[in-house]
This record gives structure tokens, C-alpha cells and sequence, in this order.
């Protein structure tokens, strides 16, 4: 066979975008060893071109253990290929047949988008653009990022009432950014929701917040920012930190990225600087330094895993997919590190995670059966 077409083969097998034929002679290519230096030149290509920071990793051996599953039933001596192996496992070059075989009705299921709701102080409820990425709080007036206008917004808005308060929320699968009326940048992730006043008080900006927020705060010293969640609160000046403060994690999470935060809860303050986070489970805050990257890769169109079992990783999909989780078998703790963008749709996220060889998923409609 001719390298261009084990090349076109290849990239098909790489982008899920196979037919029956052309994958049943990719079988046959794999299974054949006068093919096997044309299919290395092609892999090594690919392999080559990989950006390190999209790729979910896992052990050299386990990853060599899904290539020679691939080859289980060749008479020959065992090849082994450590870059072909860990490319293998990461990015599914050689994997089951089986899985490929499996994902028909994963397609389907789409990654999140822009979304969001807003409620106004009258509680008239406006659903926000689709085709916009921000809404934007000036005096009287409520736009788009593009200048474009809110329809009917203003209607109900009642910026000179100190107390009346707005909120925008986000479904499951659904993401937003917000210009508050200072001049503070939010952006709000999946199954999350702000609320906020329509004019903020001279001494002080306070918030409330659900789910979880990226937050770049306009500086006021005489006006400091307040962010209250459930179990804590978070006080500064003007800085950009994230908070994830979802109902069904275990903790509060709170990360800096530039500036000064205190983090007071059950009457305990903590004082968190660039690069640190700050855990509040409820009995207290333990603070550690981290990657700040991993911890906003929401906001940049990224999965990031670090030291993630697969429920907690399970979790996030649930909320960007608006798809439920079953759990049909106890699950494995090991834990995952990696990434995967959010652009992609569900069964490519999967695909990189059943890669591992730990878990497996079934998709039916809008449920996510997850197995080991």
C-alpha cells in the first residue's frame, strides 16, 4: 500500500471520521508487518505535531500494554516502540477496536456553549445571546460586549435602588462573561450563578456567587470587593482570582492570580498570594501553592486534570455537557493527569479517559454510564 494512503487512513483513524470500509482496512494495515515501518513514519508525523499540554498521560506500561493488545494474535516477536506505545494510550492512534466500534452514540453530545439567564430586580428573566460571549452593566443600560443592545432590559432595571438586585446564571452546559457596573470583569462556568446590585454601594462591592467564577476585580481602595459563597468569603481590593463553590464538591477551592485575597470563614482569616490556593472544607482552610493555570483552564476552553480521580473529573463533564452520571460498578481511585479541550465533543473526552485502561463509559442519550 502506498504511504499516502496509510497517511489519509491514519488521520481518519485520529479524527473518529472513519466508514466501515476504511476502517475495516485499517484493521487489516495494522495486522499486516510489511505495513508496520509506513504506519510508524505516519504515527511519528502526528505524534510530532502534538502540543504536550493537550495530552492526558498515563504509565508507560499500561500504555505499552494497549498497543500489544492491538497486536495480540500476530506471529511475530513483540515490538517494542516506547513512543508508539505512549502515543497509543494518550491520543488513541492504535487502540481497541471494540471502542471505536462503541461510539456511535456519543457524537451527538455536544460541548457546551455561551449561555445564560438573567433576572432582573422586577424578576423578569431575559435569556442572554447564544451568539454573544459577554453582557456589559453601564449606568442605565444593559449591552452586549459587542455594544449591541439587551432587548427590553433596561425595563425593570431600577439602578438608583441601592438594594435591588440582578442575577445571571448559567445552565449545565452553559458559560457567560459579565461587566459588572464598576468595571469588574466575571466569567461564570457551568451551573453556576452571580448576583449582584444594580448600583453598588460607595462603601463597599459585595457579590454573591454559586457554582464557580473567574474574577478580574477593578481596583477601588475606598470601595473593597466582596465575594460571598455558602461557606466563606473573600474580601479585596482590586485582583484576579477564580472560585469554585459547587454545591456537590467537597470543598471550596480559591486561587490568586495577582494581587492580595483574604478568605474568612467560621471566623478564620486567611491571606492567599499569587499562586496560592486556599482549601475550605468546612472545618478548615489549608493553603498550598499551585498551578493557577490548571485552576482557570475553564475560562481558556480547557479540561485540566491534576491528580483527579474519576469522579471528580466525572463531575466537570456532568456540568459542561449537561449530561448525567451513573455509576454501574465502583470505580477505580487512581488518579488522572492531563488535559483535553472543551471544544471537543463528548466521545472524544471519553475516548481520551477510557484510554487509560481503567474505565469504561456507555452513552445513551443524555446518560453516561461509567464502569471499570
Amino acid at each position: 500500500m502506498n504511504k499516502e494512503r496509510v497517511d489519509y487512513l491514519h488521520q481518519q483513524y485520529i479524527h473518529n471520521q472513519m466508514s466501515s470500509s476504511e476502517f475495516e482496512e485499517w484493521k487489516s494495515l495494522v495486522g499486516n508487518l510489511s505495513s508496520e515501518e509506513d504506519i510508524k513514519v505516519a504515527m511519528d508525523d502526528h505524534w510530532t505535531s502534538f502540543q504536550d499540554d493537550h495530552l492526558l498521560r498515563m504509565p508507560v506500561a499500561k500504555s505499552d500494554a494497549i498497543y500489544n493488545r492491538m497486536l495480540a494474535g500476530r506471529k511475530i516477536k513483540r515490538i517494542y516502540w516506547k513512543w508508539i506505545a505512549a502515543a497509543a494510550a494518550i491520543i488513541m492512534v492504535v487502540g481497541s477496536v471494540s471502542l471505536l466500534n462503541s461510539t456511535d452514540d456519543r457524537i451527538h453530545v455536544e460541548a457546551g456553549k455561551n449561555t445564560a439567564t438573567l433576572t432582573l430586580p422586577n424578576g423578569k428573566a431575559i435569556a442572554l445571546s447564544d451568539a454573544k460571549s459577554g453582557l456589559v452593566i453601564d449606568a442605565g443600560k444593559l449591552t452586549y460586549d459587542d455594544g449591541s443592545s439587551v432587548s427590553d432590559a433596561a425595563v425593570g432595571l431600577n439602578e438608583d435602588n441601592e438594594a435591588a438586585m440582578l442575577s445571571i446564571s448559567t445552565p449545565k452546559g452553559g458559560t457567560y462573561e459579565i461587566v459588572l457596573r464598576d468595571g469588574t470583569h466575571v466569567w461564570l462556568n457551568a451551573d453556576s450563578k452571580l448576583e449582584f446590585p444594580a448600583k453598588f454601594l460607595s462603601s463597599g462591592r459585595v457579590v454573591k456567587l454559586s457554582g464557580e467564577g473567574y474574577f478580574e476585580v477593578a481596583k477601588n481602595k475606598q470601595a473593597p470587593f466582596r465575594v460571598l459563597t455558602k461557606v466563606q468569603e473573600i474580601e479585596v481590593l482590586g485582583t484576579h482570582f477564580n472560585v469554585d463553590a459547587y454545591d456537590n464538591e467537597k470543598s471550596v477551592k480559591t486561587t490568586l492570580l495577582e494581587g492580595l485575597v483574604k478568605v474568612s470563614a467560621n471566623g478564620v482569616d486567611k491571606l492567599l498570594d499569587p499562586g496560592f490556593q486556599s482549601v475550605n472544607t468546612g472545618n478548615r482552610i489549608s493553603i498550598a501553592k499551585v498551578d493557577v493555570n490548571a485552576a482557570i483552564a475553564w475560562k481558556n476552553k480547557q479540561f485540566v486534570f491534576e491528580s483527579e480521580n474519576i469522579k471528580s473529573i466525572m463531575r466537570k463533564v456532568e456540568r459542561w455537557y449537561n449530561v448525567e452520571v451513573i455509576y454501574t460498578d465502583e470505580v477505580s481511585e487512581e488518579t488522572f493527569s492531563g488535559g483535553v479541550s472543551r471544544f471537543d465533543n463528548l466521545s472524544e473526552v471519553l475516548k481520551s479517559l477510557e484510554s487509560t485502561g481503567n474505565v469504561s463509559f456507555k452513552v445513551k442519550g443524555r446518560i453516561v454510564y461509567v464502569s471499570r
